[in-house]
C-alpha cells in the first residue's frame, strides 16, 4: 500500500509517493520513496517536474556545518589530519554523530546517509568494529596527538584532572575490574580519567586505569607527562573523591600542588566552621564574585604534620537552594514512602538509601501493616542544614588568592557537566564494545567526541545560547538547513532562518552558499 507525503524544503513543498515494503534480508520493514512534483502554494495541485530538475536527494548539512567549522577553528582538524592522514575524515564524523545523536556506533552508517558529508565513508558496523581496533593499535600515534594537542593549547597553568567510571557487561576484558564505581553500579568498570586545560576548558589527554586502582596513583604520573611537555606551575583542582589522609601525604611528597575540597565528614572540617562561624555572617568577611557576595576567611590546619592553607567561604545564595532542595527532596521521599507497601525494615533503609542517598539516616521508621510511617530526626536534619552554604578548600600552595581557589573549584561544575555529557549524550555510560581494543579505540573517539563537545559548550556559554538552546537543541536547529541535489547536478542550501541566521553569527559563521565548503 502506498501513500503520499509533503516534505517543506525551503520555500517549496515536495510531494513523494511512499511505498512500505519487507526487507527479508535485514528483516525489517522499508520504504521506497518516488518524487511526485512540487506542491502549488495557491491551488494545492501537484506540479510535476521536467526531468533535470527533479530532486536527486536531501541531506542534513547545517549541524555537521557547523561542528566542522568548530574543529577547524580550535585547531583539531589539522592535527588529526598531520597524525591520520587517511582517518581523520571519519573520526572528525564520528564526533559529529556522537554529538548530534548521542546513539549507539552501529547506527553510524543510517545516520552518514542522511547526512551531507560526501568526502566521508559511511562505514558499516562490521567496518567500526575494524576501525575502531586499528585505532587502538596506533598507540604511538594517539601520542603523538596528545603532545601536539598539548602544544596548541599552551599556555596552560592549571589542569583539572577526574576519573569517571565507565561500565561494561564484558567480564573477560582485562581492563575492565571490581573496584570503586562513582555511580554506584554494580558492574566492573574501568576508569577514564581526563585533563583538562582549568582556564580553557578544553581536555588535554586522558589515560585508562582499572576500576582497582586508586586516584592518587595516577597523578604522579600525570604530572610526569606534563612536566615533558614544559608544562610548569601546574596544579591539580581535584574532588571530594580524591581525599585522604594518605593522599595528602603522598601528593605532599611528590611535590603535587593540589587544591581539594575538605569533606564535612572530617571533624576539622566541623571544628573550622564553627571556628569561624561568627566572622563569616559578618559584613566585614563580604566580598564579591560574579555578582555573587560570598563571606570568607583563611586559616591555617596541620593535617599529618603537612601545613594546608584552608579557604572557608559561606555564600547565603548558595544556603538557600542548598536548604530548598533538601528540604524538597525529604518531603518528597516522606510522600513517595506514603504510596508504597512494606513488610521488612530493611526494605524502607534500602528504598530511602537507594532514592535519596544518606536519607536512612534522617527518620525513625515504624511498619505496622505493610506500612512505613516516618519521623523526622530533628538534630540529624539539623546538622545537615547547618553546613549548607559552607565550603572549606584544602591547598598546599599558600599564594592562591580567595578569588583564585574559588574560581579554579567552580570551574568544576562545567568538567562536572561535560562527564555528564559523556556518560548520556554521548551515549558512554555503558561500553559496548566486546574487546580490550575495540573499547581503547572507542574511548579514543570518545575523547574527541569531548574536545568539540567543549569547545561548543566554551562558544555557547560565551555568546549566551544556552538561555535559549542545549547543545542538541541548537544543533537540531541548525540540522533544518539542508543540502539539495537535482538530478542535473546541481546542489543548492535551503533557506535560512533567523534562527539559524543568529546562530551563524555568533560562532563568526558566514551563511554558506555552496555546500562543498
Amino acid at each position: 500500500m502506498s501513500y503520499k507525503i509533503e516534505q517543506p524544503i525551503g520555500n517549496n513543498i515536495y510531494v513523494y509517493e511512499v511505498q512500505s515494503y519487507w526487507d527479508k534480508s535485514k528483516q525489517q520493514a522499508r520504504q521506497k520513496r518516488k518524487y511526485i512534483g512540487k506542491k502549488d502554494p495557491k491551488t494545492g495541485n501537484i506540479i510535476t517536474p521536467r526531468k533535470s530538475n527533479l530532486p536527486r536527494f536531501s541531506k542534513d548539512f547545517g549541524n555537521v556545518y557547523l561542528l566542522k567549522h568548530i574543529a577547524q577553528s580550535i585547531g583539531l582538524t589539522d592535527i588529526l589530519k598531520k597524525i591520520f592522514p587517511d582517518d581523520f575524515k571519519e573520526i572528525l564524523a564520528f564526533a559529529y554523530y556522537d554529538i548530534c545523536e548521542s546513539k549507539a556506533l552501529y547506527l553510524f552508517k543510517s545516520w552518514m546517509e542522511m547526512t551531507y558529508l560526501p568526502q566521508t565513508k559511511a562505514l558499516t558496523p562490521k567496518q567500526i568494529t575494524s576501525f575502531t581496533r586499528q585505532m587502538s593499535s596506533m598507540e604511538e600515534e594517539r601520542e603523538r596527538f596528545f603532545n601536539k594537542w598539548l602544544d596548541k593549547r599552551k599556555p596552560v597553568n592549571a589542569v583539572v584532572f577526574d576519573i569517571t567510571s565507565l561500565s561494561g557487561y564484558s567480564e573477560l576484558i582485562k581492563l575492565l575490574e571490581w573496584g570503586y564505581n562513582r555511580d554506584l553500579e554494580k558492574l566492573p568498570q574501568i576508569n577514564f580519567g581526563v585533563v583538562f586545560d582549568q582556564e580553557g576548558n578544553i581536555p588535554l589527554f586522558y589515560r585508562i586505569y582499572p576500576g582497582s586502582i586508586t586516584d592518587v596513583k595516577t597523578l604522579k604520573n600525570i604530572l610526569k607527562h606534563l612536566l615533558a611537555n614544559k608544562l610548569k606551575q601546574i596544579i591539580f583542582i581535584l574532588d571530594r573523591g580524591f581525599y585522604s589522609m594518605s593522599n595528602i601525604s603522598e601528593m605532599e611528597e611528590e611535590s603535587i600542588d593540589f587544591i581539594i575540597p575538605f569533606p564535612f565528614k572530617v571533624k576539622q572540617a566541623i571544628t573550622l566552621i564553627s571556628k569561624h562561624k561568627a566572622i563569616l555572617q559578618s559584613p566585614l568577611s563580604a566580598f564579591k564574585f560574579k555578582k555573587e557576595v560570598i563571606y570568607y576567611i583563611k586559616d591555617n590546619i596541620v593535617l599529618n604534620d603537612i601545613n594546608l592553607s584552608a579557604h572557608i567561604y559561606f555564600s547565603k545564595t548558595r544556603e538557600y537552594y542548598e536548604q530548598n532542595h533538601f528540604m524538597n527532596r525529604l518531603l518528597d521521599i516522606e510522600d513517595n514512602i506514603k504510596k508504597r507497601t512494606f513488610y521488612y525494615l530493611g526494605n524502607v533503609r534500602e528504598y530511602l538509601s537507594q532514592n535519596f542517598r544518606g536519607s536512612e539516616k534522617l527518620f525513625d521508621i515504624t511498619l505496622k501493616e505493610g506500612k512505613a510511617y516516618l519521623t523526622r530526626k530533628v538534630k540529624a536534619i539539623s546538622r545537615k542544614i547547618n553546613k549548607m552554604g559552607y565550603m572549606i578548600l584544602l591547598s598546599n600552595n599558600h599564594t592562591i588568592t580567595k578569588e583564585d581557589a574559588l574560581l579554579y573549584y567552580r570551574r568544576r561544575d562545567y568538567l562536572e557537566k561535560l562527564f555528564d555529557s559523556l556518560k548520556n549524550e554521548l551515549d558512554g555510560k555503558r561500553l559496548r564494545g566486546h574487546s580490550k581494543e575495540t573499547i581503547e579505540g572507542r574511548l579514543y573517539l570518545k575523547f574527541i567526541s569531548l574536545i568539540l563537545y567543549s569547545a561548543i559548550s566554551n562558544k555557547m556559554k560565551e555568546q549566551e545560547l544556552f538561555k535559549k538552546y542545549s547543545v542538541k537543541e541548537l544543533l537540531n536547529e541548525m540540522k533544518k538547513i539542508r543540502v539539495v541535489e537535482m538530478t542535473n547536478g546541481k546542489q543548492y542550501i535551503t533557506e535560512i532562518s533567523k534562527k539559524q541566521s543568529n546562530i551563524l553569527n555568533a560562532f563568526d559563521l558566514e551563511i554558506p552558499i555552496d555546500p562543498r565548503y
